[in-house]
């Protein structure tokens, strides 16, 4: 077992290529971390300076205006797949079903039509289709993983799912939605400051990591130089040694 942990942590753990992966991608995810992070302090920042907009108060603003929708739902909207209004499906790509080395849910199809969303005083129309979802209120599962397929999932909003909508007025009241939350105004915030409070740290750990498995890396890529150089020299040594020893003359039998 002893020598079984050796030869790991020699060949696999401490191998220079493998500690540059590392490195590269630990630092790289970093990276990305830290600079996502004032990202969710302006979204953040946005959701606490919009108030949430009434059905009237809609129809009397004027167009452009970015509003906050907190709502539900209606039961105005039809259903485009089961109990799915609007929804995103997926099958999760894995290396053992697709032979490469894509690790995630991947989107098969989708549909973001335009919503009636219930407010406090009356519905209002989302109108475009575009809008993206920055999270889903419910999954299902529609298919298990098999021998050679990942499973296939639906997520989305249904008729009386919770939502947060961020968007400009149209004429007549309408939204165009920029996304779609599936909780409230408070879940949002609640998840913008756990996001933001997470991100940087998590950086500076994949930062720092990064760099102690480039500077191993760098020993290890020395240590084998070193060791390569010390064999040479005393392969050189050897054979000044054998040059240098005096030859015995072999006595002729007569």
């Amino acid at each position: 077992m002893k020598q079984l942990l050796g030869y790991l942590v020699r060949n696999v753990i401490l191998n220079p290529i493998v500690l540059v992966s590392v490195a590269v991608a630990s630092g790289l995810i970093g990276i990305f971390l830290i600079l996502d992070t004032p990202a969710y302090a302006r979204r953040l920042e946005r959701a606490e300076q919009l108030r949430p907009s009434s059905a009237a108060a809609l129809v009397a603003s004027a167009p452009d205006r970015e509003v906050l929708l907190e709502g539900r739902i209606s039961s105005r909207n039809q259903a485009s797949f089961e109990d799915f209004v609007a929804y995103v499906h997926e099958q999760y790509r894995d290396e053992a079903f697709d032979g490469d080395h894509l690790q995630a849910w991947v989107e098969v199809a989708r549909a973001t039509p335009p919503l009636w969303i219930t407010l406090a005083d009356g519905d209002v129309r989302i109108a475009n289709h575009d809008y993206v979802f920055d999270s889903t209120p419910v999954t299902k599962i529609l298919a298990e993983p098999t021998a050679t397929k990942g499973a296939v999932q639906v997520r989305g909003y249904q008729v009386d799912s919770p939502v947060l909508v961020i968007g400009h007025v149209m004429p007549g009241g309408a939204v165009k939605a920029e996304f779609l939350y599936g909780g409230s105004r408070a879940d949002y915030m609640a998840d913008m400051r756990a996001a933001g409070s997470r991100s940087l740290p998590l950086g500076i750990v994949f930062l720092v990591v990064g760099l102690v498995a480039m500077a191993t890396s760098a020993y290890q890529i020395r240590r084998f130089l070193a060791e390569i150089a010390a064999e040479r020299a005393a392969e050189e040594a050897v054979a000044v040694a054998t040059s240098a020893r005096p030859h015995r003359k072999r006595r002729s039998v007569r």
